[in-house]
């Protein structure tokens, strides 16, 4: 006859057995997913996750991608600059990183210069960039707005004052004149639509899907506790699986020890 209380105990381990085995098939699911997340995030360069972009307006409308609704824009002599942050055109081309204010647009002779707090950027004519000037190489620092002086020659106005540079723009001296200065211009409604739309079309990569579903964050924060909930779930295998294991090899060390006795 079988003691009430070792019937009670081998009931126990045979319902975290139960346990063990559904909440692995569970758990293998979250496995799966994390295993292929995580192979394609490892290798998101070489993929080109970066560089590629969700266009499917019904998944960029339900993940609620929106461009901003409105955009800085200066123009000078039939050319224009249009900032949706963080994204920068320069006529038809997207200039290349990411920018979060212009303070002006000048066309001289020979070349673009466009503004930004912290730096030059020279273009030339057809939108090729030529160099950067930035305060390591002498240009002062958190530039307000840029003009051209009387002579043409190119200004900067700081909170330290105004400046005026030389004619390789390599020095920059003060000064206190006035200047046709680059101000800001609101853009045509079509032209806004149109870069909204580019604007929204870069906004997803399938690297940024990849890592939030790598997190649960593309469900928002219920996924982020549904990925918690696996870890969890992940944790309780990890020990369960151990404790059932110690004990098979403890049954296994005894029944050796009594046939080695008997």
């Amino acid at each position: 006859m079988t003691h009430p209380s070792r019937h009670k105990r081998r009931k126990k381990w045979h319902s975290l057995y139960v346990w063990h085995r559904y909440i692995g098939l569970t758990a293998a699911l979250f496995v799966l997913l994390l295993a292929t997340t995580g192979l394609a995030l490892n290798h998101y360069t070489s993929l080109g996750l970066d560089k590629r972009f969700v266009t499917n307006q019904w998944l960029l409308d339900t993940l609620e991608i929106r461009p901003p609704d409105t955009a800085s824009s200066y123009q000078h002599q039939g050319h224009q600059t249009v900032l949706l942050e963080p994204l920068l055109w320069l006529d038809n081309r997207q200039l290349a990183g990411e920018y979060h204010s212009v303070t002006g647009l000048i066309r001289t002779d020979d070349m673009l210069i466009l503004a930004t707090p912290g730096e030059l950027q020279l273009f030339s004519i057809q939108g090729e960039l030529i160099d950067r000037l930035r305060s390591q190489d002498g240009l002062p620092n958190a530039i307000r707005r840029i003009g051209l002086s009387d002579q043409g020659r190119l200004v900067i106005e700081t909170p330290l004052g105004r400046f005026k540079a030389d004619r390789d723009m390599l020095k920059w001296q003060g000064w206190s004149g006035e200047a046709a200065w680059s101000t800001a211009v609101d853009i045509d409604p079509p032209r806004l639509q149109q870069l909204q739309q580019r604007w929204r079309n870069q906004a997803l990569s399938w690297g940024k899907i990849i890592l939030k579903l790598h997190t649960g964050r593309l469900f928002g924060n219920k996924g982020v506790l549904v990925m918690d909930g696996a870890a969890i779930l992940l944790v309780f295998l990890s020990i369960s699986g151990l404790w059932l294991w110690l004990r098979i090899m403890i049954r296994q060390r005894k029944h050796r020890k009594h046939r080695h006795h008997s």
